[in-house]
Order: C-alpha cells, then sequence, then structure tokens
C-alpha cells in the first residue's frame, strides 16, 4: 500500500500513476514491465517537463 507512494516520490510522479503503470507493466510484460514501464513514464515526463518531446500538457 505504501509503496506507489515511494515509487512514485522517487521518480517523480503521482502515486496513482505508479500503481497503474506498475499494474499494467506487469500484466502485459511480467517482471521486466513492473520495472520497466514505471522508469519509462518518469523518462516521458522529465523530457516533456524539459520540452524536448510534447507528450503531455
Amino acid at each position: 500500500m505504501i509503496e506507489p507512494k515511494i515509487v512514485g516520490g522517487q521518480l517523480g510522479i503521482h502515486p496513482i500513476v505508479a500503481l497503474m503503470s506498475m499494474f499494467i507493466g506487469a500484466t502485459y510484460f511480467g517482471i521486466l514491465g513492473l520495472f520497466g514501464f514505471p522508469i519509462t513514464l518518469s523518462l516521458l515526463k522529465h523530457l516533456n517537463d524539459e520540452g524536448i518531446i510534447k507528450v503531455f500538457k
């Protein structure tokens, strides 16, 4: 229950988004997706914040 808050805080994403990304990653890609999908999402957020890509508003 506390894990998404810790993971979200470390990656810079909202805890609900971290929980959903962990669930979706684990469902579709297994153990690799459990860790890889939240990291990929964090990378996309960082690139969007820097203005390199335009994914989110």
